[in-house]
C-alpha cells in the first residue's frame, strides 16, 4: 500500500500536533488504526529511550553492523531498509489496541523531547546519539502517521506571518493540499487578499480619514499586539466569486512582490484610516494570517 500523504516532521511537537489533528477524525489508507500506529511507533520510544552505562560504552562488532544496516540506512535513504519493510511480529500492534496508546504515545513524544542524555541505548543497534534516534523515530512516526488522512481540521487560531516571505511558505504549502474550516477555498481567500493589497497600493492624494476610521484608530495598537482583527464583514466589491480561479493564488504572489517593493506612501485603511508605513503592512500580514488560518495543511509545516 501506498502512504496518502507524506508529513514532514521536523520536531516531537510536529508529530503531536498532527496526531491530535488526526485525533479528531481521520481516513485510513492502511490496515491501521490510529492507536494501534501508536502503538507501535511508541515501542522503540518505551523500550529504547534509556541512557546506555557508561556513557561512553563502545558498541560491539555486531551491533556496529546492526546499526550500517538499519540506522544509517534509514537517515540516508529517508526509507526503511529492504529487509526492514515488514514489522516483525513483537511490532505488530494488538487489533483492539486502546485510544489510551495515542495518550501513551504523546508521553514518550515529550520524554523524547526532554531527554537530557547525549546517547540512548538502541537494543540490538546498540548505543547511538540522541540526534540519531531522534531523527529515526521522527522518521518512523512520518511513515506510519502517512497511512491517515485527517478528516476533521482545526482552524489554526494561533497563525502568524513575521515576513511576507512566511506568508508565501505557507500558501506554497498549503498548494500541496489543505482542509478547509470556514466557507472560502484558497484561490478565494487569495481573490480577497490580493483585491486589497492592491488597494494599500492606490495613488494618491488619498482622502482625509472619516470620523469613525479616527475613532478606529486607536484600537490598531491592540490588533497588532494581538494578531485578530475584530470582527468584520466583507463589502461585496471584495468578496470573491465562489469559482475563483487558481490562477488567482498566483495573482497575490505576484502583487506580494510588487508590495514588498513600493515605496510611495500607502493608502488609509478602510477601517483605520491613515497608519504607518509599518503598520500598514504588519496589519497586512494579519489580514492574511486572519484568512489563511482557516485553511488547514494537509502535509504539517514548520509555523512561519
Amino acid at each position: 500500500m501506498t502512504a496518502a500523504r507524506q508529513p514532514q516532521y521536523k520536531t516531537e511537537d510536529d508529530v503531536i500536533a498532527d496526531v491530535r489533528l488526526l485525533r479528531q477524525g481521520y481516513q485510513p489508507h492502511g490496515k491501521w488504526t490510529l492507536a494501534q500506529i501508536c502503538w507501535h511507533i511508541g515501542l522503540p520510544l518505551r523500550a529504547n529511550l534509556k541512557p546506555p552505562e557508561p556513557m561512553d560504552v563502545a558498541p560491539t562488532p555486531e551491533q556496529a553492523a546492526t546499526k550500517v544496516g538499519f540506522v544509517d540506512y534509514v537517515l540516508t535513504h529517508k526509507a526503511p531498509p529492504p529487509h526492514a519493510k515488514n514489522a516483525p511480529p513483537a511490532f505488530i500492534p494488538p487489533e483492539d489496541a486502546a485510544d489510551s496508546e495515542i495518550d501513551r504515545y504523546i508521553e514518550s513524544l515529550l520524554e523524547l523531547k526532554a531527554y537530557e542524555h547525549p546517547k540512548v541505548l538502541m537494543g540490538p543497534v546498540g548505543p547511538v546519539t540522541i540526534d540519531e534516534f531522534r531523527t529515526l523515530n521522527i522518521f518512523h512516526a512520518a511513515h506510519h502517521l502517512g497511512f491517515l488522512t485527517p478528516k476533521r481540521a482545526v482552524r489554526r487560531t494561533e497563525l502568524r506571518y513575521a515576513s511576507t516571505d512566511d506568508l508565501r511558505a505557507d500558501i506554497a504549502n498549503l498548494r500541496k493540499g489543505y482542509f478547509a474550516t470556514g466557507t472560502w477555498s484558497l484561490p478565494q481567500i487569495c481573490w480577497h487578499l490580493e483585491i486589497t493589497i492592491r488597494f494599500a497600493m492606490g495613488p494618491g492624494p488619498h482622502a482625509e480619514d472619516t470620523d469613525e476610521q479616527k475613532a478606529r484608530n486607536a484600537g490598531v495598537a491592540t490588533v497588532l499586539a494581538t494578531g485578530q482583527l475584530p470582527k468584520l464583514v466583507a463589502p461585496d466589491t471584495i468578496c470573491p466569486p465562489a469559482d475563483a480561479p487558481d490562477s488567482a493564488i498566483d495573482a497575490l504572489l505576484a502583487t506580494l512582490t510588487a508590495f514588498d517593493n513600493f515605496r510611495e506612501p500607502l493608502a488609509p485603511h478602510r477601517l483605520f484610516g491613515t497608519l504607518s508605513d509599518a503598520d500598514r503592512r504588519a496589519l497586512n500580514l494579519i489580514h492574511c494570517a486572519h484568512h489563511l488560518s482557516y485553511l488547514v495543511p494537509i502535509d504539517p509545516s514548520p509555523k512561519p
